[in-house]
């Protein structure tokens, strides 16, 4: 597995279970803007995610506020980031 801090890069769009992040409620969409950090939290381990929510008007995609969150690092492993970016 590559190393936690690599699996996600700003440019990435996540989209992550309610139950995968701290603390929200229903499914996180974020446009990655910064560097994630590694954490351990509760035994496991987790990435700290800063980026702009992700919204649908009438389908076309918009950005919300910034946001940090803590992410479990096997949700991203089971729910790959998207890159609409150059690698």
């Amino acid at each position: 597995m590559a190393q936690p801090s690599n699996i996600v890069t700003v440019g990435d769009v996540i989209v992550i279970p309610e139950g995968d992040y701290l603390f929200g409620q229903g499914a996180l969409r974020l446009l990655v803007t910064e560097p994630p950090t590694t954490t351990g939290h509760l035994g496991s381990e987790w990435l700290t995610v800063t980026g702009r929510e992700i919204w649908y008007d009438r389908g076309e995609p918009r950005e919300g506020r910034q946001r940090t969150a803590m992410i479990r690092v096997t949700s991203l492993v089971t729910h790959p980031p998207r890159r609409f970016h150059a690698a």
